[in-house]
């Protein structure tokens, strides 16, 4: 037996998987696939709770969310860190998509058009340069075509940045760019 950490998520989903599998008479392979999949909903359900709990409670929401999907939408096509452990990721976001927007509010700060363009040009093109940062061994589709799709939805990204009328907001994606163009830079321990 390992003295592996399981976290709680996992304890929940390993107890609804096998009674599901023992109700329903699924095989091992089948239960491992459904204690996989609830597994990683819950976690990030979970996750999602303490990100909108603090947001709620600093009364930044809809900072946090633009915020956030920016985030996710270049995330997901450049790929970057992702810490090892579901607590450390929970935490790491609060910081990247809570506690710094909140402290962008508190300072008052804006972004105008040009300033953002600017910026936003220059994460596109880093973006451009150091992603997909994950192993192309990975990667279904080429490390070329994934770089390509970053690229573009970086850039439709900026197009939307420039065009919305809110420097508030404005601000809100350019945290969100930036916070996805860091994990690019942290390497992970192999």
């Amino acid at each position: 037996m390992t003295n592996e950490y399981v976290s709680l998520e996992e304890k929940i989903a390993k107890n609804l998987s096998q009674k599901l599998g023992s109700n329903l008479n699924l095989s091992e392979l089948e239960t491992a696939k459904i204690e996989y999949g609830l597994s990683t909903l819950l976690v990030e359900l979970i996750k999602l709770v303490f990100i909108y709990a603090v947001a709620a409670f600093l009364q930044i929401v809809s900072a946090v969310i633009v915020t956030h999907v920016t985030f996710f939408v270049i995330r997901r096509n450049s790929y970057g860190y992702h810490a090892s452990k579901s607590w450390l990721c929970t935490i790491q976001s609060i910081f990247l998509l809570v506690i710094v927007p909140f402290g962008a509010i508190f300072f008052d700060i804006t972004i105008g058009r040009l300033a953002f363009l600017g910026a936003a040009a220059l994460l596109t093109v880093i973006i451009g340069f150091k992603g997909p940062a994950i192993d192309p061994k990975r990667l279904k589709a080429g490390v070329e075509k994934t770089r390509m799709k970053a690229i573009v939805v970086s850039i439709v990204i900026l197009f939307i940045g420039v065009a919305i009328p809110s420097d508030f907001y404005r601000m809100c994606i350019l945290l969100g760019m930036t916070s996805a163009t860091i994990l690019l830079f942290i390497k992970v321990k192999e």
